[in-house]
């Protein structure tokens, strides 16, 4: 729908009483525009930090929200698998993301 919400975690994934899935807190999410390297492009680091791509983390880097949202879709996946999350940080430094 042309919005990257940049907070995905489970904190943010409720259930209805019927258990269909709804998102909340859109504080930062953002406008998502365009699909090729001229436009679409976001450079503000936002989310939380177990959650978020590492390109996110990245000195002046720039990154797609949608992408860095079905990262963070793929953390929320494993946190319910194990009951924890895969790494502190999405960095090449951080001992579990290799």
């Amino acid at each position: 729908m042309g919005v990257s919400h940049r907070d995905l975690k489970p904190a943010n994934i409720m259930l209805d009483e019927e258990y269909n899935v709804k998102v909340a807190d859109f504080g930062l999410a953002t406008e998502v525009s365009g699909n090729n390297s001229d436009t679409g492009f976001l450079t503000m680091k936002a989310g939380t930090k177990g959650y978020m791509a590492p390109e996110i983390a990245e000195k002046n880097s720039e990154y797609r929200g949608y992408q860095a949202d079905l990262f963070a879709l793929g953390v929320i996946l494993f946190v319910l698998h194990s009951g924890e999350r895969p790494f502190d940080v999405a960095d090449k430094d951080d001992f579990y993301y290799h």
